[in-house]
């Protein structure tokens, strides 16, 4: 695309293309430049329908990027900007601004916002499956979720897995659908569709997989499977893991920040690597899983203006302990957390407790 003319609709439409796909590609930085160029490209192009759409998605990619950045509040601005452009009766702007929305919410763990989001566009439009969806993981987030709505989101679910989805929204139906059966110790149903997802991802690393793989070792562990089934899964989600923060440290530094922890597939795949070690490695187990939260620390915005380098829990209790001194870690989770009491000479574990939404 460096030869494509740097003006008109046609040259946009191109490098928005070209935007979308770096960002799916964790490229945040160039996506972005690419929808600076996507802007530039329309500045002499006049008023018609093509350009108020492309206008209004440029805005939503911004935002897009910044969420999954991890910095929603960054996002709200382009949101805002999106909806003042969008016409109130363009039913693809309308999808694409609710479904920023409805991940926001999500990011936020509004899952009553979220609801009436979704209701708001479906009075105007009509249902919209993947809409539902993405509606769905809000509320299953937020612990005020009442019963009739966790049937509502059941409902959803088994609508969607025999709609017509792409390979992405499929692995979202089974996500979903694995939260739900684990929710009410389904462990057959769980597994029968953990496999078959695993099976359909495509090659490469990307959120949807933590999540998956991270939902397979919280199968192995409730289910009680062979310790050896049960390391096999531990094993298979840090390989993963250890391939998505090598993605995120080749970030390059940009004012806008990094927020890594943020997104809800990584704090259900730390939470799940940290339950296995406490539950699997003794004594070791606390060390190897502080070990976890240091890693993906040194990946977030401070860190990285300070240049921070990797550290080890020996590092943290040599500089940040001693005699009256301690030091308390706090790792979220979307269904459970945890809390790491660190002093000179040991790391205790706390779990913060389970959600029920789910």
């Amino acid at each position: 695309m460096d030869r494509t003319p740097d003006r008109g609709i046609a040259s946009a439409w191109l490098f928005f293309e070209g935007a979308e796909i770096r960002r799916r590609l964790f490229d945040w930085q160039q996506s972005m430049a690419w929808l600076d160029r996507t802007e530039a490209a329309l500045v002499d192009v006049p008023p018609s329908p093509d350009r108020t759409t492309l206008a209004t998605l440029v805005s939503i990619g911004r935002a897009s990027v910044q969420i999954e950045r991890g910095l929603p509040d960054l996002a709200h601005a382009h949101l805002q900007a999106a909806q003042a452009m969008a016409p109130a009766d363009d039913r693809f702007l309308g999808n694409r601004i609710t479904w920023l929305e409805l991940r926001m919410h999500r990011a936020l763990e509004q899952g009553q916002a979220a609801r009436d989001c979704l209701q708001g566009f479906e009075r105007k439009f009509g249902p919209d499956a993947f809409l539902r969806l993405t509606a769905a993981v809000a509320l299953m987030q937020d612990p005020r979720t009442t019963a009739a709505e966790l049937a509502q989101v059941d409902e959803w679910i088994d609508a969607a897995r025999t709609a017509d989805l792409s390979a992405d929204e499929r692995s979202l139906v089974s996500t979903l659908y694995v939260l739900r059966r684990l929710a009410t110790r389904d462990h057959g149903a769980a597994r029968s569709e953990l496999d078959a997802a695993l099976q359909r991802l495509p090659a490469g690393v990307n959120e949807r997989r933590v999540s998956l793989e991270a939902l397979a070792l919280r199968l192995a562990n409730d289910a009680g499977d062979a310790p050896e089934r049960v390391r096999d899964r531990q094993l298979q989600l840090r390989s993963t893991w250890d391939q998505l923060l090598d993605k995120l440290a080749h970030q390059p530094p940009a004012a806008m920040g990094l927020g890594a922890m943020f997104p809800l597939e990584r704090q259900r795949a730390l939470a799940e690597m940290i339950r296995s070690h406490l539950r699997h490695d003794g004594v070791d187990g606390p060390r190897l899983a502080l070990q976890l939260v240091l890693d993906i620390g040194t990946l977030g915005s401070l860190a990285r203006t300070l240049q921070a380098g990797p550290c080890t829990v020996a590092d943290v209790q040599r500089s940040l302990t001693g005699p009256g001194r301690g030091l308390l870690v706090y790792a979220p989770g979307p269904e459970r957390s945890w809390a790491f009491v660190v002093d000179a000479h040991a790391v205790q574990t706390f779990e913060l407790g389970v959600r029920t939404s789910t």
